[in-house]
C-alpha cells in the first residue's frame, strides 16, 4: 500500500521533471534553488541534474552579520548545516551577486494562477528577488497549493511561472 510521504516523493519528482524541461531552465547555466524542508516539493533531484548538465547550483544561507538570506554556491560536496528555523543551508557559505543567477526555484506555502506567491511570512524570497535578481523565477509547488487567488502585496515578487506535479502555470504577460 502507497503511504501519502511516497504519493508526496512521487510527485515532487513529476514536478521536478516538469522544471527540467522549462527552455528557460535549458538555457541557464547557474541556478538558484532552495534546499527543500519537510513538506516541500523535493528539490534533490533537480540540483542532482542541475550538477549532471554542468550547470552551478546557487542557494539561500543566512548570512550572519545582515540577518537576510543571500545566495551561495552549493557543491554535490557541500555540507549541509541547519541554522534560523532548522532550514538547511551550505556549512560554508561561498556568496553570489544575484546578476549571476539566471534562474530561481522558489518554495512557496500557495500560488495563485497569476503566478502571485504566499511564503512562510518571513519575507526572506522576497527581499532576495527584489534586490535586483533580472532572472527568470520558478514557483514549485504542489497541486493543493494553488488557490483561485491568494492576498499580494506591493513587497510580493510575482513568479514567471509555477510549477506542479499536474502542470505549468505561466504569469500573466507583462504589457510592454
Amino acid at each position: 500500500m502507497e503511504s501519502d510521504l511516497d504519493r508526496m516523493d512521487e510527485k515532487s519528482m513529476r514536478a521536478q521533471r516538469l522544471i527540467l524541461g522549462l527552455p528557460e531552465f535549458i538555457k541557464a547555466r547557474n541556478i538558484g534553488c532552495y534546499l527543500s524542508m519537510p513538506r516541500e516539493v523535493g528539490t534533490s533531484f533537480l540540483m542532482n541534474e542541475c550538477w549532471r548538465l554542468g550547470k552551478t547550483v546557487w542557494v539561500p544561507a543566512l548570512h550572519d552579520g545582515k540577518g537576510q538570506y543571500h545566495l551561495s554556491l552549493m557543491k554535490e560536496s557541500s555540507s549541509i548545516t541547519y541554522k534560523f528555523g532548522n532550514v538547511p543551508e551550505p556549512a560554508r557559505v561561498e556568496w553570489v551577486g544575484l546578476e549571476k543567477v539566471e534562474f530561481i526555484v522558489v518554495p512557496g506555502v500557495a500560488f495563485d494562477g497569476e503566478c502571485g506567491r504566499v511564503g512562510h511570512g518571513g519575507g526572506h524570497y522576497d527581499r532576495i528577488l527584489a534586490g535586483g535578481f533580472a532572472g527568470f523565477k520558478a514557483g514549485l509547488a504542489f497541486e493543493f497549493q494553488i488557490m483561485d487567488s491568494i492576498p499580494v502585496d506591493e513587497h510580493d515578487v510575482k513568479m514567471n511561472v509555477v510549477v506542479t506535479e499536474e502542470r505549468i502555470i505561466r504569469g500573466a504577460k507583462r504589457r510592454e
